[in-house]
């Protein structure tokens, strides 16, 4: 895995939802890094995915197998592509060594990547007026701006959308970082997760905030999104303004379901999808549901009636993107009037703004098979994310021998 992400860039497993991630990992859907990768050199491709082979069998057997492979493909890749090999690889690999590349052409380095953004595989829908007001927001104050609105309107993506569509402004300067914070409860673990995320080596002793400052005064336009602060959004912005005085360069974005405090940076609420329709045309929230439904149902099509159903599954999820995400994925088993019947047996009247959420997650929980259930309620035991490995480790489903 490490391979994998080092050479692509990309988080293997990682998807937009638990349950997603959790059937990745079940799985093992592993794409070819030189699908994602223009230029990926074939032979390191090879590589990679024996590592990553889905039976054990074919994989190597040791991590001395896979060590002497990569020394291997290092001799025989041309001296342009094994530079760029060992620039990703950095140490991980013990043994291999630029000695390896003596007596081969000079090598032409690959241009640096100033940035560590997430790159979604979906489409981005229905937030054009959003990203517009991000961008003037950030353009044009020296505050920290606050993303903030209910858990799964969007606030991340729509943040992600704005960093990879300004992320080469900061690429010559000191880059474009994404650091994620939702399993952080303290400033100095928000710090030491800034930290690590810009390659920041903190002296024994040394402040992690003073660290990060002079180093960010340091490197000029730089762009740092602090992601799922709402556990401590007052403390991450008092930091944040510190940093800021000291780096006229540095630009911040925060997200949080918290709305900001009063003079604490300037802010930008996301609001749930529209679900207002035309006649006979899809709502913003419907035109999502469709684009994800179609990543499960490829060959549905969507007739009027189709239309007015989906419109109404939008409006009964109240526009709430993760919400309708989740719905759309029972489009495999369901036709669109099918899902609405499921929504409204199962929707929440208690008018609060999570019910959509909650009745979402509820109703995809019950889609699920025992096994799976029991599967995933057994991954609960990570605090953060996991992989394959870790999955593996407490699975047991030894009572479904069916599975």
């Amino acid at each position: 895995m490490i391979l994998f992400e080092l050479t692509t860039h990309r988080r293997l497993f990682r998807r937009h939802s638990i349950l997603e991630t959790l059937n990745a990992i079940k799985r093992c859907e592993v794409p070819a890094p030189s699908s994602l990768v223009p230029g990926y050199p074939a032979a390191l491709d090879l590589v990679v995915q024996t590592a990553l082979a889905r039976r054990p069998a074919q994989r190597y057997q040791s991590a001395e197998e896979l060590r002497l492979a990569l020394v291997e493909l290092l001799r025989a890749l041309r001296g342009g592509e094994a530079r760029y090999l060992l620039e990703q690889l950095v140490d991980e690999v013990s043994g291999v060594s630029d000695a390896i590349l003596v007596e081969e052409e000079p090598a032409i380095s690959a241009p640096a990547i100033l940035h560590n953004l997430p790159n979604p595989s979906q489409s981005f829908l229905g937030r054009i007026r959003e990203l517009e007001q991000l961008a003037g927001i950030v353009g044009q104050t020296t505050h920290p701006v606050t993303v903030y609105g209910p858990p799964g309107v969007g606030k991340t993506r729509l943040t992600v959308e704005y960093a990879r569509a300004v992320h080469e402004n900061y690429a010559s300067e000191g880059g474009a970082w994404f650091c994620e914070m939702d399993m952080v409860s303290t400033t100095e673990g928000l710090c030491a997760v800034v930290a690590a995320t810009i390659g920041l080596d903190v002296e024994l002793g040394q402040s992690y905030s003073t660290a990060i400052a002079t180093a960010m005064a340091s490197r000029g336009a730089t762009l740092l999104i602090l992601d799922s602060v709402d556990q401590l959004i007052e403390p991450a912005l008092v930091i944040a303004n510190e940093w800021l005085e000291e780096a006229p360069g540095l630009r911040i974005i925060l997200t949080s379901r918290t709305r900001v405090p009063y003079n604490a940076g300037e802010a930008l609420e996301v609001e749930p999808l529209s679900q207002e329709p035309g006649p006979d045309t899809l709502s913003p929230a419907a035109q999502l549901f469709i684009d994800r439904a179609r990543e499960f149902a490829p060959d549905r099509r969507f007739g009027k009636e189709d239309i007015a159903a989906v419109n109404r599954a939008a409006r009964i999820l109240d526009g709430m993107p993760f919400a309708i995400e989740l719905a759309a994925a029972r489009a495999a088993e369901l036709t669109a009037h099918e899902i609405v019947e499921e929504l409204t047996r199962s929707r929440d009247e208690d008018g609060s703004d999570y019910a959509p959420l909650v009745d979402a997650l509820e109703w995809s929980w019950s889609m699920l098979l025992p096994f799976e259930q029991a599967a995933l309620a057994q991954c609960s035991v990570f605090s953060g994310g996991f992989d394959l490995h870790a999955a593996d480790s407490v699975i047991d489903l030894s009572d479904f021998p069916d599975a």
